[in-house]
């Protein structure tokens, strides 16, 4: 499978466990969440996704998959990104809304809220209809410190 992105530099897909994963080469700084939301988007397949410095080869040039996994398994969880659906009324409707404020289609409860391209202005956007929703008024910092659904569930729930 050809990946079309302009932040892949290359890629490979393979399978491990009985699930997809897609390992990249960036061309720059990216998040394996914006990959993995492009692949649902263009391919609407589910992926783990993971952001490698390079593919490792054997001496015949082909992408050596034993040493790819193993570097995998070695990443930490800033270095992956797998979709985790909502679960709760409470993550529902806040993924609902994190999709609705930056505009695409879905967010998993573990995705980070900046890599998904959120800034300030959609912070503030996503408090203000936080209060109005739920009556849970959230400092700017707790929306940094929480930075995905499920801790903005835990926030919000906290406040409420």
């Amino acid at each position: 499978m050809t990946i079309e992105h302009p932040d892949v530099l290359e890629a490979v897909t393979y399978e491990e466990a009985g699930e997809f994963v897609v390992a990249v080469v960036p061309t720059s700084y990216t998040s394996a969440v914006g990959i993995r939301e492009h692949l649902w988007k263009h391919h609407a397949f589910p992926a783990h996704v993971v952001v490698v410095r390079e593919l490792p080869t054997t001496t015949d040039g082909a992408v050596d998959l034993a040493t790819l996994g193993a570097e995998v398994a070695a990443l930490d969880e800033s270095q992956r990104s797998r979709y985790v659906a909502p679960s709760g009324d409470l993550e529902e409707h806040l993924a609902a809304l994190v999709a609705e404020v930056l505009d695409i289609d879905r967010v998993g409860v573990l995705d980070d809220f900046m890599d998904l391209g959120g800034d300030s202005m959609h912070v503030i956007q996503l408090s203000t209809l936080i209060m109005q929703r739920f009556g849970a008024d959230l400092s700017l910092e707790a929306f940094f410190e929480a930075s995905s659904v499920r801790n903005l569930a835990q926030a919000v729930q906290h406040k409420s």
